[in-house]
């Protein structure tokens, strides 16, 4: 005999996008093209659904805010990978030159 346990249940809630301004949308780029201040803007919407939801809805342990996370070369903008022969990162000469830099400092 079978049997289906279901576990582990959650509600994900999308914010609206940062462009989205219910009679037009428009890129979230175009207001902010900076990455780090739209992610800011992003972080401070969520947290306002946050207060929302924990005050207007019964039944709620908790709510958290996830997110995905990518890490960057500051210089390329290309994804961090480090050689793992040299332990230096291999993605562009600038961060080598820096990565090296570093090392001679210590």
């Amino acid at each position: 005999m079978k049997k289906t346990i279901r576990e582990n249940f959650r509600i994900i809630v999308e914010p609206r996008s940062l462009g989205d301004y219910g009679y037009v949308r428009t890129s979230d780029r175009l207001f902010y093209p900076d990455e780090e201040k739209r992610a800011k803007e992003y972080r401070n919407r969520c947290e306002d659904i946050e207060e929302q939801i924990k005050r207007h809805v019964d039944n709620v342990e908790y709510v958290r805010i996830e997110c995905d996370e990518k890490v960057v070369c500051t210089y390329c903008g290309w994804g961090w990978e480090i050689d793992l022969e040299t332990g230096q990162p291999s993605c562009c000469e600038e961060a080598i030159a820096e990565f090296e830099k570093l090392k001679e400092q210590e």
